[in-house]
């Protein structure tokens, strides 16, 4: 199943951080990375969840620029927690399935950050209705695709290893969802939405 698929993926995983420290060593910085660096400058978050964490890079990022922050990285794949714990030398990280949090469980949180989790669940509006529903303060939503048909998304390989989805949203239904229905104040950056309440 496309939603599950991830959570077994060791290989894909190890390519996943392989791939993140080039570009970590690069001097091109991907698009949603920058947007991570310009909500925290804007919002100047204390406490930092990282919801579909994978294998923890936004850690390295959040470390870098802001230091202070308490950052935390939750995701349901067992082998993206044990790479993330094991490389970065960080207890922080927490295997945990997002659609068990509950209200409480982000309300400490200044920063909500989920990047590509919207984008590889063939049930995306599904999830992002759910999130919004947990009344997150601040949320940054990474790598969001966006349509102007009907919602959908694209099956492709990642990593050469793992069957995954791209996920499109329908834009007018996601800005009602974000705006009427959770009240979010929606800002869009270079990939990213930043919603604010």
């Amino acid at each position: 199943m496309l939603s599950t698929n991830w959570s077994k993926a060791e290989k894909a995983f190890q390519k996943q951080l392989e791939f993140n420290i080039k570009e970590l060593n690069s001097t091109v910085t991907p698009d949603h990375w920058l947007d991570v660096v310009d909500a925290v400058n804007f919002l100047n978050p204390k406490r930092f969840l990282d919801i579909g964490c994978g294998v923890g890079t936004i850690y390295k990022i959040i470390q870098n620029t802001s230091p202070n922050i308490s950052y935390k990285g939750i995701d349901y794949a067992p082998a993206a927690i044990k790479i993330a714990r094991d490389f970065w030398k960080y207890e922080g990280f927490d295997q945990f399935d997002f659609w068990g949090l509950s209200k409480k469980d982000v309300s400490d949180f200044d920063l909500v950050y989920i990047g590509a989790l919207l984008d590889v669940l063939p049930n995306g509006d599904e999830a992002l209705d759910f999130l919004l529903s947990l009344q997150i303060k601040n949320l940054l939503i990474g790598r969001i695709n966006l349509t102007e048909g009907e919602s959908y998304y694209k099956e492709y390989t990642a990593y050469e290893e793992i069957e995954t989805c791209a996920f499109y949203h329908n834009a007018q239904k996601a800005k009602d969802t974000i705006e009427n229905k959770y009240g979010y104040k929606s800002y869009g950056m270079r990939w990213s939405l930043l919603l604010t309440k």
